[in-house]
């Protein structure tokens, strides 16, 4: 089966990802996210070259689950916890697992409340084209 996966993630949805952000810790809109395969780090020469290339985050998840959201017809939209500046990128040091646990220690909570927020306030109905991706394409199963 082939989608458009040209703009993969879902405007109604990110909306209301960003206006469910606490205005004391506001959500950075935009950006694009290069996904490695993992777990690991990147060398300097690919932070540079990720850096070089336009990309402004770096993930290990990001790909198999906004494809298979989009397979499945579901609204799908990132939020990230920015942890670190990778291989030493802008002047800053380079990463390690601890530091990257602690950041995200530190701020599981707040991720947890905007997660809550987000889908509290997610209409009921989705305006989006999100469910209408399959239309037209002959499968050989029903999705629920």
């Amino acid at each position: 089966m082939h989608l458009s996966f040209a703009d993969p993630y879902c405007p109604q949805l990110r909306s209301v990802a960003l206006g469910a952000a606490d205005p004391a810790e506001p959500a950075h809109d935009g950006g694009t996210m290069v996904v490695v395969e993992g777990p690991r780090f990147s060398t300097r020469a690919e932070s540079q070259w990720y850096v070089s290339a336009g990309w402004s985050l770096i993930n290990m998840t990001g790909h198999p689950e906004a494809v298979l959201a989009r397979e499945l017809a579901l609204c799908y939209t990132p939020i990230a916890l920015v942890t670190d500046y990778d291989a030493g990128i802008g002047g800053h040091e380079s990463v390690d697992q601890a530091e990257v646990f602690r950041v995200f220690a530190k701020n599981v909570d707040k991720l947890r409340d905007l997660i809550g927020r987000a889908v509290a306030q997610a209409p009921a109905d989705r305006t989006c084209g999100c469910g209408s991706v399959l239309d037209g394409i002959d499968l050989p199963f029903v999705l629920p």
